[in-house]
């Protein structure tokens, strides 16, 4: 008999995860659910913050099998922006290399910050200011266009964009937290009808460090055509602006194989742009118009 605890009872992944157990069980591997305080549990799911995953409750019971859904310190290292962007720089050998993984970032930290609570103020001792840095970049630049983004914030919230660079400094400074000030990706790859999308996958990491990817996943589409322009619709939700791969596939088709034939067919057998007859002469240039909605790498 396996025990489990569920102390993010409004999660709905842990509560398909808990259901499966619960309702899968054969007699040889049977679960079931305990009160949270429970201490010989196998099982627990939980939030990263403290009051979620109380880590201290593990390895009491010599013998017992205990697991968690998080590793611990994940808060502090990669569950946040902010440690985040620190810990990218620290494993990359140079700046180059850094932002090839994430977008141009700068830490800034409110001005209040460093004069409120004691956790603060070793945050703020933890993490350098960077608006200096900042601003001197900023205005090096002939793009314009940057976003805040709040450490912890997640689903849009506490996001603020801005081409004005003393602007995005005023908005972090009246803050609670720090916020990590990246440069705004201006010409993004862009679906059909110039829609902006971003790509959800499912990663697991288990207590051997392999790493298992989810099969499915879901491409999330903007609410509306991508326009330079700042969208009173912001974060707003559409329906039917989710695709998983599948469909994703089938409306990418197309695009393939016209990928497919300017880089791969056209260059041995050219054509005639005259009267689409195959061309005779050494030039081996494709004639295929190129496309401005993205592309594939043949490797």
């Amino acid at each position: 008999m396996y025990t489990l605890v569920n102390r993010d009872e409004e999660s709905s992944v842990y509560n398909c995860v808990k259901n499966l157990l619960l309702e899968g069980s054969s007699e040889k591997t049977k679960w079931r659910e305990v009160h949270q305080d429970f201490e010989r549990f196998n099982l627990m799911f939980g939030e990263r913050k403290r009051r979620g995953l109380d880590y201290t409750r593990l390895g009491h019971v010599p013998g017992l099998c205990q697991a968690v859904n998080y590793y611990r310190g994940s808060e502090n290292l990669l569950c946040k922006k902010v440690p985040l962007v620190k810990y990218v720089r620290s494993i990359t050998q140079s700046e180059a290399e850094t932002y090839q993984w994430i977008p141009v970032s700068f830490i800034i930290l409110p001005a209040q910050l460093k004069s409120k609570s004691d956790s603060r103020m070793k945050f703020s001792a933890k993490y350098v200011d960077e608006r200096e840095k900042l601003e001197a970049f900023a205005n090096s630049l002939k793009e314009k266009v940057w976003i805040a983004k709040s450490s912890s914030g997640a689903k849009g919230k506490d996001i603020f964009i801005s081409n004005d660079i003393e602007e995005i400094v005023a908005f972090v400074d009246e803050q609670t937290q720090g916020f990590v000030v990246q440069k705004y990706i201006e010409n993004p790859l862009l679906l059909d009808k110039n829609r902006k999308f971003d790509i959800r996958c499912w990663v697991l990491l288990d207590h051997t460090y392999t790493i298992y990817i989810f099969s499915e996943g879901v491409l999330r589409t903007s609410s509306e055509p991508y326009d330079e322009e700042y969208s009173g619709n912001f974060g707003l939700y559409e329906e039917g602006n989710e695709m998983f791969y599948g469909e994703f596939s089938r409306a990418l088709l197309p695009d393939l194989a016209k990928d497919l034939v300017r880089k791969a067919i056209d260059p041995l057998f050219p054509r005639d742009s005259r009267n689409d007859e195959p061309f005779e002469s050494g030039s081996s240039e494709s004639k295929t118009q190129d496309t401005t909605k993205g592309h594939f790498v043949i490797i």
